[in-house]
């Protein structure tokens, strides 16, 4: 699904009549040159905010040197903006009621917009994401999160795991560059962290009620740059089009593929073989590589490697071997470990749906099964 959007009007696609209400201001500028400012809702969208109601960033960008409007942008999250919170996703069903609710908040700040025009605005940044239910026999997100933690594949970005989410609780796994960040986090302790709207309220007593557990699992794909946005969705739809609406990206399987990308790149689908054996005990792992009629040596290095790679993480246990051995062995050896493992799948389904954490999180991306306030969850706050 999509959560944040980062909406463009030109000023010859919107109407304001009057700007008090955007009391808050900003400048930038590059060197003296190519000055703008920006005035946006403050004082109002707080008080909306403390009335419990969900209200977007929203900002005129005019010309510094003679104050011409040049733009107006919107940030808005979709679902929280239609639900009430982004524990919920939208799809392409919600379209016309999102176009309603954006037309409505901007005629509450003297701004009219047409339908016809929201949809011809260019969305500027989007972020992908994907809310995924864990059952309780893996245990809780938090769990999940921390287990995840000691399995970074990715070497393309940085990286940084907090403990506390947002200086007050939850987890949080974030793999960062310049042009875009994949963010991993316990969504239901995000929200009770955050959480403001009046259905938010109501998610947060019912966990501290218990009757609503931590066990939504957040990942969450953002672009920092307009450029790396847009090159990602012409590569995913195939088109040539040099800008995007709202109609275009809020697509199912646009997301589905960009998400289920992401994940494959941090957790790479032959390792996950590797850690739904290193989730078995060690006398099944033992047993079940002596099923797979390996020799002696083959058992004991695939064991090794394993058992390794449980204590300091795959990434790092290939660059321990290839330290400890030659270029040419360190090839061998590890297409050795790829074959193996994808024979090991093949034969036994080991990254079964049910049979790994993390082969489950990647079934769940394959799937990516909208949820929505019609779901059994918030029947919960009821």
């Amino acid at each position: 699904m999509i959560d944040s959007i980062v909406w463009k009007l030109e000023s010859n696609q919107f109407i304001i009549s009057d700007e008090v209400a955007f009391d808050g201001e900003s400048s930038k500028g590059i060197k003296g040159r190519f000055n703008s400012t920006s005035i946006f809702v403050s004082k109002y969208a707080k008080g909306r905010k403390k009335q419990g109601f969900y209200f977007p960033h929203i900002e005129i960008k005019k010309n510094k040197r003679d104050g011409t409007i040049k733009a107006l942008e919107i940030q808005v999250s979709l679902p929280r903006l239609d639900f009430g919170s982004s524990l919920f996703e939208v799809d392409e069903s919600r379209l016309d009621p999102i176009y309603g609710k954006v037309i409505e908040l901007l005629r509450e700040i003297n701004i009219i917009v047409s339908k016809e025009e929201l949809e011809k605005a260019i969305i500027k940044r989007a972020d992908f994401c994907k809310n995924i239910v864990i059952p309780p026999y893996f245990g809780t997100a938090t769990q999940i999160i921390r287990k995840l933690d000691g399995f970074n594949y990715k070497q393309s970005s940085g990286f940084k795991y907090w403990e506390k989410l947002d200086n007050e609780e939850g987890v949080k796994i974030n793999f960062y560059n310049t042009s875009q960040g994949y963010v991993i986090y316990d969504k239901l302790l995000e929200i009770n962290s955050n959480g403001y709207t009046t259905l938010e309220g109501q998610l947060k007593e019912a966990m501290k009620q218990g009757k609503l557990k931590n066990n939504v699992i957040r990942f969450e794909l953002s672009f920092h740059k307009q450029a790396t946005f847009e090159a990602c969705i012409r590569k995913h739809l195939k088109v040539k089009k040099a800008h995007f609406t709202l109609r275009d990206i809020l697509n199912n399987e646009l997301a589905r593929n960009i998400l289920l990308g992401a994940f494959d790149k941090v957790y790479q689908p032959n390792f996950i073989y590797a850690l739904t054996l290193a989730e078995m005990k060690e006398n099944e792992l033992e047993e079940f590589l002596i099923s797979k009629n390996l020799s002696v040596r083959d058992q004991a290095f695939i064991q090794f490697w394993v058992n390794k790679a449980v204590k300091i993480g795959i990434q790092q246990s290939l660059e321990e071997l290839k330290n400890r051995t030659s270029p040419n062995s360190y090839n061998i050896y590890k297409k050795k470990i790829r074959q193996t493992l994808e024979e090991f799948n093949k034969e036994e389904l080991i990254i079964g749906y049910n049979s790994s954490i993390t082969g489950y999180l990647r079934e769940e991306h394959r799937r990516f099964i909208i949820k929505n306030p019609r779901t059994r969850l918030l029947n919960i706050v009821k």
